[in-house]
Formats: structure tokens, C-alpha cells, sequence
């Protein structure tokens, strides 16, 4: 039988980027955060009023790192055991946990500074460049799903478009706003922190080259 490396690693694992790229926990979680927390956040966001809402979601936030300490309390406990066969386990809570947040976290920030359209096709491009984005090689898949991950509320073809302006403005127009890219850089930070350094380099080239309108 095939093995994978969230449950015959000795290592404990924190981030799902860790595990290896066909490890069934991958989709585990994902659908976990898609059916569970997303679904029942968008439930609650339908009947709180905004502040109520976020007293919701900052206490879930608070739930699962509650959860995320005391895994890693136990991991610590045992982290001389190379055969432990709880580790795969705690490993499991401890990333489900993680993308908890990050997806609690998106609710709060579309709530408080929702970026345009064309700003999140941006921030997708590089995801999407920097290899960030697991799941299917498709990029209609990966858009679909970078939408439904985030609440973006538009439609596939307009994001599409917008996906390639914003490809053509950074790549080939050199007219990309600069404003824009500093917007969005603490999100990418954040959530896609491997993208940072490629979209610093294109401020800086932008910069040099005077091409913001």
C-alpha cells in the first residue's frame, strides 16, 4: 500500500505546504474548511450583523489556536518518539486548525477592505506564478477555487478577463499601477509570503522604469 508523508514522517509537520504534493490530507482538510468552516461562517454571516460577526469569528480564531498550542504541546511531549502513532493525528488537527484561521481571517478582510475586482486577479497571478496553489494544474480549476477560497463575488469570465489585464499590465505594458501592487503586498505577506519577493522585484522595476500612469 502507498504511504504518504503526513503518517510515516517522524517530523511534525505545521503547514499543509509541507506534506507531500499527493498526500491525502491535502484534500482531507480542504474539504473540511470547505464544507465545515466556510460554509458554516457564510451561515452565521447571513444572520449576525457585521460586529456580531466578527465577535464570531475572532472567537473561532481563538478556538483553534487553542487547539494548534495543545497539539503542539503534546508533539513537544513526545517528539523523542520517532514510531509515535498519534503523531499523525496531531499533525492533522494542527494544519486543520491553521487553514482555519487563514480562512476565518478572509472573512474578516473582505469585510473590512474588499479589493477590487482586478486586485485579486492580481494577487491570484502571483499565487498562481509562484506555484502556490494546490489542486488541479487547470487554470479554470484553480481560479474557481481561488474565487469560492476567497468570497470573491464576480464571475468567472470577468475575473478571467481580469486576470489577463493584469498579467499583460505587469509583464508586457509595464504600466501596472504601483499603488495597487503596495495594496495588496500585506495580503500576499500573509497568505502567499513565497510570493513577496516577485512582487517587490516588479515594484522596483515599475519604479525604475516610470511606467505607472
Amino acid at each position: 500500500m502507498e504511504t504518504y508523508s503526513y503518517c510515516t514522517s517522524d517530523k511534525f509537520k505545521k503547514d499543509i505546504q509541507e506534506l507531500c504534493e499527493h498526500c491525502p490530507l491535502i484534500k482531507i482538510i480542504n474539504e473540511s474548511i470547505e464544507n465545515q468552516t466556510i460554509f458554516q461562517a457564510k451561515e452565521k454571516q447571513g444572520v449576525l450583523t457585521k460586529t456580531h460577526f466578527e465577535e464570531y469569528i475572532n472567537e473561532q480564531i481563538k478556538n483553534a489556536s487553542k487547539a494548534m498550542e495543545d497539539m503542539y504541546l503534546q508533539e513537544l511531549q513526545n517528539k523523542n518518539n520517532h514510531n509515535d502513532s498519534c503523531r499523525k493525528n496531531r499533525i492533522e488537527v494542527y494544519i486543520f486548525n491553521k487553514e482555519r484561521i487563514k480562512a476565518y481571517n478572509n472573512f474578516i478582510s473582505n469585510q473590512r477592505s474588499q479589493f477590487s475586482v482586478l486586485e485579486w486577479t492580481t494577487i491570484f497571478y502571483y499565487a498562481y506564478e509562484s506555484r502556490l496553489l494546490l489542486g488541479s494544474k487547470h487554470l479554470k480549476t484553480r481560479i474557481e477555487q481561488f474565487m469560492k477560497q476567497h468570497c470573491i463575488e464576480t464571475t468567472f469570465n470577468n475575473f478571467k478577463t481580469k486576470y489577463y489585464e493584469a498579467k499583460k499590465r505587469i509583464n508586457k505594458d509595464n504600466n501596472y499601477p504601483i499603488s495597487k501592487l503596495e495594496l495588496i503586498k500585506p495580503f500576499l505577506r500573509e497568505y502567499y509570503k513565497q510570493a513577496v519577493t516577485t512582487i517587490e522585484n516588479d515594484i522596483n522595476f515599475l519604479e525604475d522604469n516610470k511606467s505607472e500612469y
